[in-house]
């Protein structure tokens, strides 16, 4: 529908939307036309929902085993003991070490896509994708062991290259790249 100020006002209104909304359709000069289907409704999660979900993505990104729970929570600045507790049993953590959390295994996240985006592109000639690997597998709060699926050969070329015995695996390429895609996935929440 085309774009009118009262219209627009009583959707916000109707539907609990944020204010800035009313700019961007003005922008465009349109109203979505989900809001005049018969119907239509808005699913909000409260707030508890949405922390019971967090909870379940967060256990199960650590049920995984390749991220370090004591390294983590330093990471984050939790005492190991309420984060054990957190991943473990059913302790909640406050709000603002939800955020911590969240943002810390988004980091993470991040960290890994960029080394895969570096290793597809410069398949590993290029000294800058060579330290981000070095960088990536020194961090303590990942076991990269386990990010290369228990893979010992791939592992122990790249602990013989990250500790200075060795040139880099290129025969490894796609090991670490495979690992790395699968590592992302689990990451998200």
């Amino acid at each position: 529908m085309e774009f009118d100020d009262k219209i627009a006002a009583d959707i916000v209104d109707k539907f609990g939307l944020d204010k800035k909304t009313i700019n961007v359709w003005k922008t465009r000069n349109k109203i979505p036309d989900k809001y005049f289907k018969e119907g239509f409704s808005i699913e909000k999660k409260t707030k508890n929902e949405y922390y019971e979900q967090l909870t379940k993505d967060v256990k199960k990104i650590f049920s995984y085993g390749k991220l370090n729970i004591n390294a983590f929570a330093r990471l984050v600045n939790i005492s190991n003991y309420k984060f054990k507790d957190f991943i473990y049993k059913d302790i909640m953590l406050g709000d603002d070490n939800f955020l911590l959390v969240k943002k810390a295994i988004n980091k993470i996240r991040l960290d890994a896509k960029l080394l895969l985006e570096a290793i597809q592109k410069y398949q590993l000639r290029d000294e800058n994708t060579q330290k981000k690997v070095k960088d990536f597998y020194k961090r303590k709060e990942i076991y990269f062991y386990n990010i290369l699926e228990k893979n010992n050969d791939t592992y122990g070329k790249i602990e013989s290259y990250c500790c200075g015995r060795r040139t880099f695996p290129d025969d490894k390429v796609s090991d670490i790249e495979h690992a790395l895609l699968i590592f992302i996935a689990e990451l998200s929440l």
